[in-house]
């Protein structure tokens, strides 16, 4: 009786080991899909920014690419008077 109760101590001790290692790991493994949830949602961030950014960007490009065509119909119509006054 006695050795059969020492097995089943030793057999219960090596299962709450595995029960508490076991528990351990999937702690880990949620604190990781928490952080990887944190990183996805960061990206997400970091990609709206970027879409912000360019589409800031592209209106600066029009407001540069019209003042460029003003500036050269000016020139044109500087160059024009010139030919003209000569």
């Amino acid at each position: 009786m006695r050795s059969a109760s020492t097995g089943a101590r030793g057999a219960f001790s090596e299962q709450a080991s595995a029960t508490d290692e076991i528990a351990r790991l999937a702690a880990d493994a949620a604190g990781s899909t928490a952080r990887v949830g944190e990183e996805a949602s960061a990206v997400s961030d970091a990609a709206g920014r970027t879409n912000d950014a360019s589409e800031r960007f592209e209106g600066a490009a029009e407001q540069l690419s019209a003042a460029a065509r003003r500036l050269g119909e000016e020139l044109a119509r500087f160059r024009a008077d010139l030919d003209a006054a000569a």
